[in-house]
C-alpha cells in the first residue's frame, strides 16, 4: 500500500481514499511547495520546510523530491529546499537540481538575503523600500 498521511491535520480523508487505491498508486501531498513565478511563468520551484524539521539528506530520500525535481528539471526551473526559523530571520537553501546548482548558493541566508535572492530568480532588483519593520516582526503560527 502507499504511505499513510504522517500528519493528520489536512483532509485526511482524501489522503485515506488514495491509500485504498494500492501501492501503484502512489501519491504524496507537500508540505510547502511553492512556484515562485514572474509574469505568470514559473521561474523555480522551491520545497519549504520548518529548520527543526526534515534535513536536506531525508529530503533527498523522499519520492516527493524526486517528483518534484522531475517538474523543475523539465520545466527548466530551480528546484530549492529552504529550511527556515521560525521569526523569518535565517533561510537554508540546498539546491536540489543542477539547474539551481549553476544559480544559487547553497547555505544560510539572513532574512534580507534571501528576499534578494527570491528577486534575483526573476531578474529584478529589490526595492529599498520594502517594509523590514513589518517584515521583522512576522512570527510563524506555534507548533
Amino acid at each position: 500500500m502507499s504511505a499513510h498521511e504522517r500528519t493528520a491535520w489536512r483532509d485526511a480523508g482524501l489522503s485515506e481514499f488514495h491509500w485504498l487505491l494500492g501501492f501503484h498508486v502512489p501519491m504524496t501531498d507537500i508540505d510547502f511547495l511553492a512556484i515562485e513565478y514572474d509574469s505568470r511563468l514559473p521561474i523555480a520551484l522551491i520545497e519549504h520546510k520548518h529548520i527543526r524539521g526534515m534535513s536536506a539528506a531525508q529530503f533527498a530520500r523522499e519520492a516527493s523530491c524526486t517528483a518534484a525535481r522531475w517538474l523543475a528539471d523539465n520545466s527548466l526551473i530551480p528546484f530549492l529546499l529552504v529550511r527556515y526559523t521560525s521569526d523569518f530571520q535565517r533561510f537554508e537553501v540546498t539546491p536540489f537540481n543542477d539547474i539551481a546548482s549553476r544559480s544559487v548558493r547553497s547555505g544560510c541566508y539572513t532574512q534580507r538575503e534571501y528576499v534578494e535572492l527570491l528577486y534575483s530568480l526573476r531578474r529584478r532588483t529589490m526595492p529599498e523600500n520594502l517594509p523590514w519593520n513589518v517584515i521583522n516582526t512576522i512570527r510563524s503560527t506555534p507548533l
